[in-house]
């Protein structure tokens, strides 16, 4: 130890490491420094993390929406397919029903005509009966339909006779 000017103790080892301090203190205020640097820094990117965040919130709401409406568009899109296929098996059966009636009125049509041909088939028979021997009338009775089917028979469907008796009894007249 050494005495300084005014009498006071001067400690040189103090002084020897207060010179290798300053260096160290230097390192020590240059980190402090850095350290705020860093500080302010880490607060910027905090912010901006954050935000990140934030936006990654919204575009995650809007995409979660948009995914609602997706289900909902698409919910309400098979609900109108389905109606779609109803509707057309409905129209579908209409046509058949259409086509159906289309067929038996020209079934029937083609009866009639073969009735009409028939009738005036024996209308000229009646005529031609009636100009050769004298007055033959036609006959009382009401002949059955040349167009013997079972199904189509006018006396099958009432509960009257078959063809096959009706046809016997004709020859009988």
């Amino acid at each position: 130890m050494m005495m300084a000017k005014f009498g006071r103790l001067v400690d040189l080892e103090a002084l020897q490491t207060l010179s290798g301090n300053r260096v160290v203190e230097e390192l020590k205020h240059d980190s402090r420094i850095k350290e705020v640097q860093h500080t302010h820094e880490l607060k910027l990117w905090k912010v901006k993390l954050t935000e990140v965040k934030q936006e990654l919130m919204a575009v995650s709401r809007q995409h979660t929406e948009l995914v609602c409406i997706l289900n909902c568009l698409l919910k309400e899109k098979k609900d109108l397919e389905d109606k779609l296929d109803t509707r057309q098996r409905k129209m579908g059966a209409q046509f058949r029903d259409q086509r159906c009636e289309e067929d038996e009125r020209h079934r029937l049509q083609k009866v009639v005509a073969s009735q009409a041909e028939e009738m005036e088939t024996m209308r000229q028979e009646i005529t031609m009966l009636s100009h050769k021997g004298g007055n033959v009338l036609p006959p009382t009775q009401s002949l059955p339909s040349p167009y013997c089917n079972d199904r189509l028979h006018p006396h099958h469907l009432s509960g009257g006779a078959p063809c096959s008796l009706l046809s016997n009894q004709r020859g009988l007249d």
